[in-house]
């Protein structure tokens, strides 16, 4: 698995890195820079939309304006770095349950080779409550059963990932996503439904995964 970033690869050490994919379409002049576009697509939308990926450039049609600006993070491993500002749900199924579903704002990896979005156990619990989720230890997800997916299904919650530079303050975008984006199929645990929320061991584990870029 290779990354997009324009950093080096160090394949044994740190010394003489070898050219990143990116960085060598850019010295042969196949690309016109070095940045890049990547959305994972969202087979429940329309007929289905597949993902997209664009070097040196990004996709138009998959673009909405906004005036938010992003700095990389200083660590190569974690770099594309955001602060996750809130979010919010258009519905509940336990309507007695106002706790917001991100306590506190954090700073969050955007990971494009998991599911998961990872957040701190607050947050966790916070949606268990609200949607009547509940993690399975065994399998280490929150696993979804017939019922409770009818529920949702019939509820259909839109969330809100309001998303910065920073943790607060600054101009933000909202990312909207639909229940259908978390309403997954685990091929490992005989096909299981499961909501792809993950508890974070501490705050170098949070992170954006796939899910939330079906969407952004």
């Amino acid at each position: 698995m290779l990354g997009l970033g324009h950093r080096g690869i160090n394949l044994t050490n740190f010394n003489n890195p070898l050219s990143s994919p990116l960085s060598s379409l850019k010295s042969r002049n196949l690309i016109p820079s070095l940045s890049w576009g990547y959305t994972a697509g969202a087979p429940y939308r329309l007929k289905g939309i597949f993902g997209s990926l664009t070097f040196g450039g990004f996709d138009a049609a998959r673009f909405n304006p906004n005036n938010v600006s992003f700095t990389l993070a200083e660590d190569p491993g974690r770099d594309l770095v955001v602060g996750l500002q809130s979010i919010s749900s258009s519905s509940r199924l336990n309507t007695s349950k106002s706790d917001p579903l991100l306590p506190s704002p954090i700073l969050t990896f955007i990971d494009s080779t998991l599911p998961y979005i990872y957040l701190p156990e607050d947050a966790c619990r916070s949606f268990e409550n609200a949607f009547g989720l509940v993690y399975n230890e065994r399998e280490k997800a929150y696993l979804v059963d017939g019922d409770l997916h009818r529920r949702l299904v019939a509820a259909d919650p839109e969330f809100t990932f309001t998303i910065g530079n920073s943790e607060i303050g600054g101009p933000t975008v909202n990312i909207v996503l639909p229940y259908a984006s978390f309403d997954l199929t685990a091929t490992a645990v005989n096909n299981s439904r499961y909501f792809p929320l993950a508890k974070a061991a501490n705050e170098s584990q949070y992170t954006l995964g796939r899910t939330f870029l079906q969407e952004a």
